[in-house]
């Protein structure tokens, strides 16, 4: 209690909730709580006599961080080790593992943005054959249906994957 006054927080004490009320004030359902728990990206609970789930401050502090980390993008996979690093001593070592972390989940952002970069230049030309059919013609066959229609010629860099 000490510390936390140093810190110029005041420790309250920890409170006891329902499984239904961590996901109210969290904002995720029941039955991900109980998947975050099966995962064990949350602790597990502690039960009541009557075998409910009881989660102190600690597990909305835990979805919180989950919830947090899911926003940028990162998959529970991802979420896992970084968990397991906020418990490490080894700080320099953790923060290695997360900037590894995040500089893979960059690469792969990179890599979605330049295939949906491919994907728009597509349907681009797509839309341009329909102008072109459309000004040539009142009712025109349209040339995106038939081009769906035939064999795509696939680069030999596409081949190889």
């Amino acid at each position: 209690m000490v510390d936390a006054f140093r810190k110029g927080r005041v420790m309250e004490p920890s409170h006891n909730y329902r499984i239904g009320e961590i996901a109210e004030r969290t904002g995720v359902t029941v039955e991900t709580l109980r998947y975050y728990e099966k995962r064990r990206l949350l602790s597990a609970s502690a039960r009541t006599e009557g075998g409910f789930r009881l989660y102190s401050d600690a597990a909305v502090r835990q979805v919180t961080f989950i919830k947090q980390a899911q926003s940028l993008g990162l998959t529970l996979d991802d979420i896992q080790q970084l968990a397991a690093g906020r418990l490490r001593t080894n700080h320099a070592s953790s923060c290695r593992k997360v900037r590894d972390l995040l500089t893979s989940r960059i690469e792969d952002i990179d890599a979605r943005i330049k295939e949906l970069r491919k994907f728009r230049r597509t349907l681009d030309e797509h839309l341009a054959a329909c102008d072109r059919a459309l000004a040539s013609a009142p009712e025109p066959a349209c040339p995106t249906i038939d081009a769906l229609g035939e064999p795509r010629r696939v680069s030999r860099r596409h081949e190889a994957r």
